[in-house]
Order: C-alpha cells, then sequence, then structure tokens
C-alpha cells in the first residue's frame, strides 16, 4: 500500500469470530508505521482486544468509541481527543460501555453513518485508517463499513469462516446503495496448515 493509494479508510470484517481479525489489524497498522505511514486504529468491538493489544489504559478522560457514539451534539473527532500508542500510531479505544451503545442508536436518525460523520475531519490527518469490527453484522460494524472505502477479510482455511465471507458479501452488496466505494479489497488467509485437506479445499 502506498501513501498514493486512494484506500485511506479500510475495515477489517468477517461475519465469522476467531479469525483473527484483530491480531491483523494490529500487526498490519504496525507494518504500515515501519514503512513510514501515519495510522489511525479504531476498536469498534465491544470486546475491546484491540486497545488491549495497544496497551492503552482507559481513563476517565480518555476519549472512547462508545462516546463518540452517543454524542449529542455528532460534532467530529478532533486529532487532539486521540489516543498516541506510539509515533504515528493513534487510537480510539473501546471498552466494555460499548456493548449498550446499539440500544440507543436504533433510535438515531442516520444512525448507520454516526461514525463516518465523526470521522469526517480527523481521517484526513492519516495514511490510513484501521477500523476492527465485530464479528457479527450489527449497527456497530454497519457503521464501520459505512465509514470505510475497503474491506479487508481475515479468513481461516475452515468452511464456517469461508460461509461468513459469503455473508459478508452480501452485506457490502446492500450497502454500495449508501456508500458506492464500499468493496472486499484483499482477503488475509490466516491459520493455514497445508497438511489438512481442507484448508487446501477453502484455499482453492
Amino acid at each position: 500500500m502506498s501513501k498514493k493509494s486512494s484506500l485511506r479508510v479500510l475495515s477489517l470484517a468477517n461475519q465469522k469470530g476467531g479469525v483473527g481479525k484483530t491480531t491483523v489489524c494490529f500487526n498490519l497498522a504496525t507494518a504500515l508505521v515501519r514503512l513510514g505511514h501515519k495510522v489511525l486504529l479504531i476498536d469498534n468491538d465491544p470486546q475491546a482486544n484491540l486497545t488491549t493489544y495497544t496497551g492503552i489504559n482507559v481513563e476517565p478522560s480518555t476519549l472512547t468509541l462508545d462516546q463518540v457514539y452517543l454524542s449529542r451534539d455528532r460534532r467530529a473527532v478532533s486529532f487532539s481527543e486521540l489516543s498516541e500508542v506510539q509515533e504515528n500510531l493513534y487510537l480510539i479505544p473501546s471498552d466494555s460501555a460499548l456493548a449498550g451503545v446499539e440500544y440507543y442508536l436504533v433510535s438515531r436518525s442516520q444512525r448507520e453513518s454516526v461514525l463516518n460523520n465523526a470521522l469526517a475531519t480527523v481521517k484526513s490527518e492519516f495514511d490510513f485508517v484501521l477500523i476492527d469490527n465485530p464479528p457479527s453484522l450489527n449497527l456497530l460494524t454497519l457503521n464501520g463499513l459505512m465509514a470505510s472505502e475497503g474491506v479487508l477479510v481475515p479468513l481461516q482455511a475452515e468452511f464456517f469462516s469461508l460461509e461468513g465471507l459469503s455473508q459478508l458479501q452480501t452485506t457490502i452488496q446492500d450497502l454500495k446503495k449508501w456508500n458506492e466505494s464500499l468493496a472486499i479489497v484483499g482477503i488475509v488467509r490466516n491459520v493455514f496448515d497445508s497438511r489438512r485437506r481442507l484448508n487446501q479445499d477453502v484455499s482453492d
């Protein structure tokens, strides 16, 4: 991925859990930083594993993603509010409070676009924004996809992970009505064992 890439905001998504979304997201961000890019991570999963990976401690003064979703004034996030993980790597962290956000989002207008609107200003500060999404099709995942220009799909070489990919393709096709640029830009084959016939068949 070059600095000239038009794909600035990418979602890591698969409707199957345990496929390595968070690990791929964090490792990809680290690699991009080492290549000289400036990267923003967004932990869009209530499990908050990406936040744990970064080592960021969520303090009362820390801007967390649930606060972004619940903001009544719907203002855009500013650069000064982001958590700095290391040089050129920043995070909007998550915590357990994110699990209750869907209940409030249901009643909001344009509820699938809250995250996209919040990132309107700050994303221009970065070469890449990587969004780690939950392993299910809910309003958090929809917000992540609506804010993205492309989707990377971590895929374990086994049946249920492949089925999750099929479901995700259907979801993306439906969302194209509102986000024309959204498309799967790559599949990251993960936890592959060449000795297993099923792994080979799924890869094929």
